[in-house]
């Protein structure tokens, strides 16, 4: 493990002991949390060269369903990793854990639900509620006790292992890691976006002349492709103007907005095309990282930490949702809901 990283995550257990007993809850919360951005900070240092922030993207594919913090703190430890799990889902599927591994740690946050008792205008925890309450909430034609909030309870650590540190061959896994895009299912693929745009409240539009491959017209609430490329690049440029879409909502009424900071807006949306592409194993070109890298060089922490943040957050969720869209692609054994945060 990185000597930084094992020294703060000694810090966070310390503080986690603290907590109980603690008159002063929320600072000792507080602290966990300055350490944490610390460590995602050390993890952004890293990226010293176009291959180290490649092999970040790489992973985000492999790490959907950890959140973008987490993302940074596995980079941290060890850039290496090929698939991270915990123990449980390594057993689950036949496999142990090698004596003496390379442990990775996250932070998990936990939250507790409150709901609406409507019945006495209070909010309460959902741990309050007795069998015949509990029933109340569930039933869907009842609106006496609904959800209400979540609340941040504390923070809690997480042990990963990388697969490497496991009796589990990466080869059983990294097909299913990964479905494969080429020319002949190209069209499916692009079905699946084109469904995902229009729900994201967007029209498509192929037009045979274009001064570029496409666009993304907040002000039409449209996406335009020119209809003359492969379906390969067609593909490409909708996730590029997708991720326009989806993560760029603040420039429906600000174009002067894009324009001040193009540099910015280019390098999220192409990234998030670049890690879906990857996770499609469709052919990107080396620029994808070489522009995030070339301009993110004189930024500090909080714009790249606020970048990447929109970087993991648009992609993952276009990979989950092409997931949920394709019948023949099914990760959830992979997927430990207790790590999603």
């Amino acid at each position: 493990m990185n000597t930084i990283a094992k020294k703060k995550f000694e810090e966070i257990k310390d503080l986690k002991k603290q907590i109980p007993t603690s008159d002063n809850k929320q600072e000792l919360e507080n602290q966990i949390i300055a350490i944490t951005e610390e460590l995602k900070e050390n993890a952004i240092k890293l990226f010293q060269e176009p291959s180290h922030i490649k092999t970040f993207l790489d992973n985000i594919g492999k790490f959907n369903n950890y959140s973008y913090s987490n993302t940074l703190l596995i980079y941290l430890q060890n850039p290496d990793v090929k698939f991270v799990a915990p123990f449980k889902t390594y057993k689950d599927l036949g496999y142990s854990v090698k004596s003496n591994p390379d442990s990775i740690k996250i932070v998990i946050p936990r939250f507790n639900t409150i709901v609406k008792d409507n019945r006495s205008n209070t909010l309460r925890y959902y741990s309050t509620l007795n069998d015949d309450e509990l029933e109340i909430y569930k039933d869907k034609n009842n609106d006496d006790i609904v959800y209400h909030s979540k609340k941040l309870s504390y923070y809690s650590l997480g042990t990963v292992f990388d697969i490497t540190d496991t009796t589990m061959p990466y080869e059983e896994i990294e097909e299913k890691l990964h479905p494969t895009v080429d020319n002949e299912n190209a069209k499916d693929y692009i079905t699946i976006l084109e469904d995902l745009i229009k729900e994201n409240g967007f029209n498509i539009r192929y037009v045979d002349k274009c001064d570029s491959d496409g666009y993304c017209s907040f002000e039409n609430k449209e996406i335009v492709i020119l209809n003359s490329q492969t379906d390969l690049v067609k593909l490409k440029v909708l996730l590029h103007e997708f991720a326009h879409s989806l993560a760029h909502t603040n420039l429906e009424n600000n174009y002067q907005e894009y324009k001040n900071d193009r540099g910015r807006y280019e390098v999220e949306a192409e990234t998030i095309s670049y890690v879906v592409s990857n996770y499609l194993n469709l052919q990107v070109p080396e620029f994808s990282e070489m522009y995030l890298y070339s301009w993110s060089k004189n930024k500090d922490f909080k714009e790249l930490d606020t970048s990447l943040n929109t970087i993991i957050k648009y992609s993952t969720n276009i990979i989950k949702k092409i997931e949920e869209n394709n019948k023949n692609i099914n990760l959830e054994i992979f997927n430990d809901k207790s790590m999603v945060n």
